[in-house]
């Protein structure tokens, strides 16, 4: 079989671990106990401590995440997997997961993962796609509110409902001048700025361009 087929992406370096923290994270569940993570801040890589009600695991562009109450923050978080240094139930804690909370409802509309506050409500993002790269947007769903219209040059614009839509800004800087962004005003704005960094770097180190 490996011979024809060949499959390949980024994914965790150490798998092993990730499904041993699942486990535990799931053993945690069912006992309804607080885990207590060494885990490293995705911004700078500084090691914290976290005590955490465990509310599920979610598993997205294969990367896995715990998410649950952080008691510091006082609030619902989200913590890649492999990021936790270590994990161990807090034996003397328990905990009850709120009876109206679901994975699917929570995460329906986000693009990516959030490891810091909640994104909010989920808004309109449009995208004027160019005729050379509308047929790959034709056949490939992003998002799962993706809409397409066609446009008479060829092109399309693209219409999704997106909650944390900040983090789009790398994905919508991969694709060049293909894709311009019309809406929101916001998320325009973010990505010129960006641009805008990236050609002032450039000027420096060359002198010109």
């Amino acid at each position: 079989m490996e011979r024809y087929v060949y499959v390949s992406g980024h994914g965790p370096a150490n798998p092993q671990k990730n499904a041993r923290l699942v486990e535990r994270i799931l053993q945690a569940i069912r006992l309804a106990k607080r885990v207590r993570l060494a885990y490293r801040r995705a911004s700078d890589g500084q090691l914290t401590t976290r005590e955490v009600e465990p509310y599920g695991l979610l598993c997205r562009h294969g990367i896995w995440y715990l998410v649950g109450r952080c008691l510091a923050a006082g609030e619902r978080r989200v913590f890649r997997l492999d990021h936790i240094d270590r994990l161990e139930l807090v034996e003397s804690s328990t905990y009850t997961i709120p009876q109206d909370f679901s994975l699917r409802d929570a995460y329906a509309h986000a693009w990516g993962v959030w490891t810091e506050e909640e994104p909010g409500p989920p808004e309109t993002v449009r995208l004027r796609v160019s005729p050379g790269l509308a047929h790959k947007f034709r056949v490939t769903r992003y998002h799962p509110s993706q809409a397409v219209k066609e446009l008479t040059d060829g092109g399309i614009e693209v219409r999704f409902e997106v909650a944390g839509a900040g983090e789009m800004i790398p994905w919508l800087l991969g694709w060049g001048a293909a894709i311009e962004v019309l809406e929101p005003g916001w998320l325009r704005e973010a990505v010129a700025e960006v641009l805008r960094e990236t050609l002032s770097l450039y000027r420096h180190e060359t002198g010109s361009f």
